[in-house]
């Protein structure tokens, strides 16, 4: 039986396989730093968008 992976910790691997910075990452989810911030410190949950949005783009990404 496989745990979920916990969303804060999920986008901090996107962002990582990425190589992203929370800067960058902000602009490509349309987001500002502040609010990936707090994705990623856990004050805020992170939106199940913004992992599949990240898991597009660490797929495929980004586009110009």
């Amino acid at each position: 039986m496989s745990r979920k992976k916990n969303p804060n910790d999920e986008l901090r691997e996107l962002i990582a396989a990425t190589g992203l910075t929370q800067r960058e990452t902000a602009e490509a989810l349309g987001k500002t730093q502040r609010i990936v911030a707090y994705w990623l410190s856990g004050e805020q949950p992170v939106p199940r968008m913004a992992i599949l949005a990240m898991r597009r783009i660490a797929e495929h990404g980004i586009e110009a």
